[in-house]
């Protein structure tokens, strides 16, 4: 497969490639050069990103505060 780097110094990966992957529009990506290469791989790190829209729709303080009042009954 072949690409071509844009005026703005960018590229476009084939959608074979990014299938294969997984990899859909806003996936965070390293660029590392290692010699005369240059690897792209997913970011994996346990940043806060990683959560974003996951909890989407979710009463999250409601959980809390149950969670809490059940505590507090224990004690």
């Amino acid at each position: 497969m072949l690409t071509r780097i844009s005026s703005k110094g960018q590229i476009v990966l084939p959608k074979a490639v990014r299938e294969r992957l997984g990899w859909t529009e806003g996936t965070e990506l390293v660029v590392e050069v290692e010699g005369d290469r240059v690897v792209l791989r997913r970011n994996e790190r346990r940043g806060w990103r990683r959560w974003r829209g996951r909890l989407e729709g979710a009463d999250v303080l409601e959980v809390l505060e149950r969670e809490h009042a059940e505590e507090v009954e224990r004690w």
